[in-house]
C-alpha cells in the first residue's frame, strides 16, 4: 500500500471535481479524501495498491467534462492519518 497528496490546479472548482474523484475512487477501492483549498485548487489524499494510484492520477490529469487541467502535482505522503472509505471533505 501507498499514500500520496495530489494537489490540482486550474478550472478545478465549481465543475463536479471532487464528486467526480469520489466515484472514481469508489470504483477502484481506494480510501482517501478529497477537497476544494481556499486557493482555488483541489487537494486529494489517496491510499491503496501502487498500480491503481497511476491509474488514479491519471483520472486526475483528465478530471470531468467541465473542468481545465492546469497543473497535477503529486507527492508520497507518509502522515499516520487514518483513512477508510473514500469521502469528500467540506
Amino acid at each position: 500500500m501507498k499514500r500520496i497528496r495530489i494537489t490540482i490546479r486550474g478550472k478545478v472548482q465549481r465543475v463536479g471535481f471532487r464528486y467526480y474523484i469520489k466515484t472514481i475512487a469508489y470504483k477502484m477501492g481506494l480510501d482517501g479524501w478529497v477537497k476544494n483549498t481556499p486557493e482555488g485548487d483541489v487537494e486529494i489524499l489517496v491510499e491503496g495498491p501502487e498500480r491503481l494510484l497511476k491509474e488514479f492520477v491519471n483520472y486526475c490529469k483528465k478530471g470531468p467534462a467541465l473542468s481545465k487541467i492546469e497543473d497535477v502535482e503529486v507527492n508520497d505522503d507518509f502522515s499516520a492519518e487514518k483513512l477508510r472509505g473514500f469521502e469528500i471533505l467540506f
